[in-house]
């Protein structure tokens, strides 16, 4: 009786470190590809790393790393029911990427947009699936939260301020010392935040919100997303009003629009006219505001006549191959878009318009299926979980932004779909809605 006791004993305590290991290896990756995705400029600056000669930066390593690490831990199992919806098409138009990347005028630089993509959209797809599933989703939650609350303090610190910490002030500096030191001086000076890229700064403090949203302090939840939403207001981005137009949308849809959501929001009004418009109208105007929700301009003419530039590119000098599977992954940053609008670098800043010309009628549809793929068969989640909305906005905001070069904010995305896809495996959504 004494041995069996004590032999019972001595399993419960095993198994209690066991289980207590694995979580804190759990919470390391989590933090780990939190803090390379949210806090790391990646995108401007950030050294890379070379590897016999070629450049990866450290949001691929690390992801690489984690899933590599998860894959001998799960013994496998990471790759085992792969999810029929989101990730076979978005397989398949990685495929297409990786053709189109073959026909590429800078063939090097295409590939390694393909594999920062496939990294970021494959591979941390599988990565916070498999962390779900080991029902570490809440913690998970917690530490994506506190990532992105901490990325919008440093924006919001930098804004009051009017420039970025040191740190980061040298890595942008480095990456482009004419360019940035003149983004760094402008008397209407945007906040970069801690990726680098206003644009790129804003969609992450937005797609972060959905989280924030989860967290079960009151206090907590609401201050992380009005830092949040802060943050992105001082980087002064109309991609960004419109993804947090579509968020609004959401929670207005979820909540039913009870008396506390709306005085919910009214605080929410009073806290921005209170703190931040003074802040924007003093560096950009009075028409501070108006900037925001319609844009700069200059900048929305200049993105007018990319598409139009883009358009004529597309019906001139076509041969059938480049119709259905484009002129090359990155054809659309040569210097024909950046002469024709004397800028430095040729964007189209527009996801839709881009896929068209470097991976044809087939790469964009391939995109469009892979958007479908999640929206429309999850769709009774657009009435149960912000996540639903996290994902739509993003593919809002691909009409005014080039959301599929970039690996940071996608991450939170990513995050958000493997939310959707656990949700529905689960067939449990209550329990998470937001």
């Amino acid at each position: 009786m004494y041995k069996s006791i004590k032999a019972q004993n001595t399993d419960f305590i095993g198994r209690f470190f066991i289980a207590t290991a694995r979580s804190v290896f759990y919470a390391s990756v989590s933090v780990v590809l939190c803090a390379v995705h949210l806090l790391l400029p990646i995108e401007r600056g950030f050294p890379t790393i070379r590897i016999f000669g070629l450049p990866f930066t450290v949001t691929i390593l690390a992801t690489v790393a984690v899933f590599f690490l998860l894959l001998v831990e799960s013994r496998g199992t990471i790759l085992w029911k792969v999810p029929k919806r989101y990730l076979p098409v978005q397989i398949v138009f990685v495929w297409l990427m990786v053709a189109s990347a073959l026909f590429s005028p800078t063939i090097r630089s295409a590939f390694f947009v393909v594999l920062s993509y496939s990294t970021v959209f494959i591979l941390s797809f599988l990565v916070v699936r498999y962390l779900f599933q080991r029902n570490f989703r809440t913690a998970f939650v917690y530490i994506l939260s506190m990532t992105a609350g901490l990325a919008a303090l440093i924006g919001l610190v930098e804004g009051l301020a009017g420039t970025p910490l040191s740190f980061y002030t040298s890595i942008y500096l480095s990456y482009a010392p004419d360019g940035m030191a003149y983004g760094l001086t402008r008397s209407d000076y945007r906040v970069f935040g801690t990726l680098g890229n206003p644009i790129v700064y804003a969609a992450a403090m937005i797609l972060a919100i959905p989280f924030a949203l989860e967290l079960r302090p009151f206090l907590l939840r609401y201050a992380i997303v009005i830092m949040l939403l802060g943050a992105a207001t001082l980087a002064v981005s109309t991609t960004a009003f419109l993804m947090a137009s579509v968020v609004l949308i959401g929670y207005l849809v979820i909540s039913r629009v009870r008396w506390t959501t709306v005085l919910f929001l009214l605080v929410i009004l009073g806290v921005f006219v209170w703190l931040l418009i003074p802040i924007l109208t003093q560096r950009f105007g009075e028409g501070a505001v108006m900037r925001i929700v319609s844009g700069d301009p200059q900048n929305v003419l200049a993105r007018e006549d990319m598409l139009n530039l883009a358009w004529t590119d597309f019906t001139t000098d076509q041969t059938i191959a480049s119709v259905l599977f484009g002129k090359g992954v990155k054809s659309t940053t040569v210097d024909e878009y950046a002469s024709a609008l004397n800028r430095t670098v040729g964007t189209i800043d527009n996801t839709y318009a881009t896929l068209l010309i470097e991976t044809g009628v087939v790469g964009l549809i391939a995109y469009l299926a892979m958007a479908f793929s999640i929206l429309y068969p999850l769709r009774r989640f657009a009435f149960l979980s912000m996540h639903w909305y996290g994902v739509l906005s993003l593919f809002a905001a691909g009409v005014a932004f080039t959301t599929v070069y970039y690996s940071t904010f996608n991450f939170v995305w990513v995050a958000s779909v493997a939310t959707l896809v656990y949700l529905e495996t689960r067939r449990t959504p209550s329990s998470f809605i937001t």
